[in-house]
């Protein structure tokens, strides 16, 4: 699977996202309220985000995930980002975005320009992802770009920034 160069939307560009980019990634990465539904604790420094980034890099290259930074036209300004986990039969979607991005449609746009991208490949057939049953927000982000709910894995969900052992997470999945 070949990632794009660049996805655009009306309001935002979605690229590879880059270690240059991780000043900007602390900021929420580091936000308690952002990384509540997020399956690892808040970053403590920066050299930990950078770390990510160095990782992210790796796995682009060897086109397993492609991490892409959500960036805000025409000010460029990174507000999140989406990893796209590549599978045999699609791909696996998982994001975060800085709380003052909240509430204006920005991951709407940027899950709804991957989820087009994705079936830009005829090796994908389904795109999917997995959230907190508690997450309400991003269940409408899903729903807002065609995916539906499948169900529930229970105990599935490691989220340490809420409990210690696995939650309920529901399944959203759009197909061809």
């Amino acid at each position: 699977m070949e990632p794009p160069g660049i996805l655009r939307t009306e309001r935002l560009v979605l690229r590879r996202a880059t270690v240059d980019d991780a000043g900007a990634v602390f900021r929420y990465a580091s936000d308690p309220d952002v990384m509540k539904y997020i399956g690892i604790t808040p970053r403590e420094s920066i050299e930990q985000v950078e770390e990510f980034l160095e990782h992210a890099d790796k796995a682009w290259e060897a086109r397993t995930t492609f991490t892409f930074a959500i960036t805000t036209q025409p000010a460029g300004s990174v507000v999140g980002v989406i990893d796209c986990d590549v599978t045999d039969r699609g791909v696996v979607i998982g994001y975060a975005l800085e709380r003052a991005a909240w509430g204006l449609g920005y991951m709407t746009e940027a899950v709804g320009a991957v989820v087009q991208w994705a079936f830009t490949n005829d090796d994908v057939y389904r795109v999917w992802t997995y959230v907190g049953v508690d997450n309400v927000a991003s269940q409408r982000v899903l729903e807002r770009v065609g995916m539906t709910n499948e169900g529930v894995l229970h105990r599935w969900l490691a989220m340490p920034n809420l409990a210690a052992e696995p939650s309920d997470a529901y399944v959203y999945a759009v197909w061809r």
